[in-house]
C-alpha cells in the first residue's frame, strides 16, 4: 500500500525516509560517499530525529492499510445537491440561536446555508469573496473581497458598514509578494478582546496588518515582511503574558508569526525553528510557510498547546507550548515549496499538507492530529506524535473535516478527483461518495456532511 503512494517522476513526502537513507547527526551535505552508498537527502544542517521511528510506525501498518485499501466500502449517501454558483471557497461555521449552520463564500457573496445546504440568506459583496468572520456576540458577520473591501453584515442580510484596506503608506516592498498590487485582496479576519470590554478586529492582506474598532473605524495599520497573511489565532493569557493575536501566512519569505497585544505594537513569536534548533526559514527561497496553528488541549486536564505545522520545501507537524518551546515534531520530508495560490482559491495553493484537524478518535478527550499529505494518503498521530494511522487515497486530498460522534470523531477527506471518504479511528475509509469536480469544502453538520466543489455545486451526504 505504501507503494502505491509513489509516482513515476515525482517526489515523495516520504523519500528518503528508509532508515539507511538518513545522514548521521551533525554531517553536512556534499560529503564524499563510499563506493555503493545510497545518497543521503543533501539538507545542510542536522539529521532529523524521531524521522525513522516514524516511518517504522507506517511501515508496521502497512498490511492493515493494505485490507482497509482493497475492501469495498460503504456508499455514502447523498440526499441533496444544487448549483449555487462557479466555485465554493472559504467557509466559517456559526451557530444562530441555537442551530449549527455554514457560511461558504461562493463567487462575489457569502451564503448562509443550513445541514441541509439550504439557502437561508445571501451576504453579497463588490468582488470574489476570499475571508469570513462571524462575530456572535454582535450577530455580525464579516467578509473580506478582492478589492479591498471589508463588510459587515447584520444576519438579514444588510450591510451595517464598510472599510477599505490599504498598505501603510511610505513602505518600500522589497518583493512583490509583499504588496497588494501584486497580491490583492482582504485574505484574513479575526474579532478578539485583548482587554476587556474592547473587541478588536484583525485584517490581513498582503505585507499588511490592520486593527479597527468595533464600527470598522482604523486604530492601527502595520506592514508586515514576508508574504500574505492570511490566518490569524488567539493565543490565551498564560503565566505572566497577557492575551495576544498571532498573524501568519500560507507562504511567506519566512514562517515568520507577528503578534500583537493590547497596546496593538508589532511583535513576534519566534515558532521558526524545528526541535533541534535547525531555523526552518534558512533555505533561501525555499518557501517554507505554515498551513496551521490552533491553541488545543491535547490531553484532558493537560495543558493548552499550540499545534501547527511547516509546509514546503520542508515538511513538519509541530507541538509547541504557548511560550513557543517547541515539544513533538513528525517530519513529512521533503516537498514542493509553498506557494500561496490564487486568491480566495488557498486550498490549491503549492501545499505539501493538505488539511490539519484535531479529531477525538475515541470519545475519550485524547485528541489527535490528522492532515492530508499531496502524496495520496492521510495520516494521524496522537499528541506527541507518534504515529497513529496511515492510509492512502485514490488521489491527492484537498481538504479535510472532523465528524463528531458520540462514542469518537471520525476524519471527513475531499480529494481532487471529487472523492469523499469517510475514516474512522483505526485508519479504515468507512464510507466514500465520489462526486464531479474538486472537493473545495467540506463541513459536518448534525447528521450531515455539506461538500462544495470547484464546479459551484455544495453536495450534502447523510453521516
Amino acid at each position: 500500500a505504501l507503494g502505491a503512494v509513489r509516482q513515476p517522476r515525482e517526489r515523495s513526502a516520504l523519500r528518503h525516509a528508509r532508515t539507511d537513507e538518513l545522514e548521521e547527526p551533525g554531517v553536512r551535505h556534499g560529503r564524499a560517499r563510499a563506493p555503493g552508498e545510497p545518497a543521503a537527502v543533501e539538507v545542510q544542517g542536522a539529521a532529523r530525529p524521531g524521522l525513522a521511528e516514524q516511518v517504522a510506525a507506517i511501515l508496521a501498518a502497512k498490511p492493515a492499510v493494505g485490507n482497509a485499501a482493497k475492501s469495498e466500502s460503504p456508499v455514502l449517501p447523498e440526499v441533496a445537491r444544487q448549483k449555487v454558483g462557479e466555485f465554493v471557497g472559504v467557509k466559517q461555521a456559526l451557530e444562530i440561536d441555537g442551530e449549527s449552520l455554514l457560511a461558504a463564500a461562493v463567487d462575489d457573496k457569502v451564503l448562509l446555508l443550513d445541514k441541509d445546504g439550504k439557502i437561508r440568506q445571501t451576504f453579497k459583496t463588490s468582488g470574489q469573496v476570499g475571508a469570513i468572520c462571524y462575530w456572535p456576540e454582535r450577530k455580525i458577520l464579516l467578509a473580506g473581497s478582492v478589492d479591498e473591501k471589508l463588510r459587515a453584515f447584520a444576519l438579514d442580510g444588510r450591510q451595517l458598514w464598510e472599510f477599505t484596506s490599504r498598505m501603510p503608506d511610505g513602505v518600500k516592498h522589497e518583493r512583490m509578494w509583499w504588496a497588494k498590487g501584486a497580491l490583492p485582496g482582504v485574505s484574513g479576519i479575526a474579532v478578539a478582546e485583548l482587554a476587556p470590554g474592547r473587541p478588536l478586529i484583525f485584517v490581513g492582506g498582503a505585507g499588511t496588518l490592520e486593527i479597527l474598532d468595533a464600527d470598522g473605524k482604523l486604530l492601527k495599520r502595520h506592514f508586515q515582511e514576508w508574504g500574505r497573511f492570511e490566518e490569524f489565532t488567539l493565543l490565551p493569557a498564560h503565566g505572566k503574558e497577557p492575551a495576544s493575536m498571532l498573524s501568519w501566512g500560507y507562504m511567506v519569505g519566512h514562517p515568520a508569526v507577528y503578534r500583537y497585544k493590547e497596546n496593538l505594537q508589532r511583535g513576534y513569536l519566534d515558532l521558526s525553528s524545528a526541535k533541534d534548533g535547525s531555523f526552518m526559514g534558512g533555505f533561501g527561497f525555499g518557501y517554507v510557510g505554515r498551513n496551521a496553528l490552533r491553541v488545543t488541549r491535547l490531553e484532558p486536564g493537560g495543558p493548552e498547546r499550540l499545534a501547527g505545522t511547516f509546509n514546503g520545501t520542508f515538511n513538519r507537524v509541530m507541538v509547541w507550548d504557548l511560550e513557543g518551546q517547541v515539544l513533538h515534531e513528525a517530519d513529512l520530508g521533503v516537498g514542493i515549496r509553498a506557494f500561496s495560490g490564487n486568491y480566495a482559491q488557498y486550498m490549491f495553493r503549492g501545499s505539501n499538507i493538505r488539511g490539519f484537524e484535531l479529531p477525538d478518535f475515541d470519545g475519550n478527550g485524547q485528541k489527535s492530529i490528522a492532515v492530508g499529505v499531496n502524496r495520496k494518503f492521510v495520516t494521524a498521530f496522537d499528541a506527541k506524535l507518534q504515529s497513529r494511522f496511515f492510509h492512502p487515497l485514490p488521489a491527492d486530498p484537498l481538504t479535510l473535516a472532523v465528524i463528531p460522534g458520540p462514542s469518537g470523531d471520525r476524519l471527513a477527506v475531499g480529494c481532487v478527483d471529487g472523492t469523499v471518504a469517510v475514516i474512522d479511528g483505526k485508519g479504515e475509509i468507512t464510507a466514500k461518495a465520489q462526486i464531479e469536480g474538486q472537493i473545495t469544502l467540506l463541513q459536518a453538520i448534525g447528521d450531515r456532511l455539506l461538500a462544495g466543489t470547484d464546479h459551484g455545486e455544495i453536495v450534502v451526504f447523510g453521516i
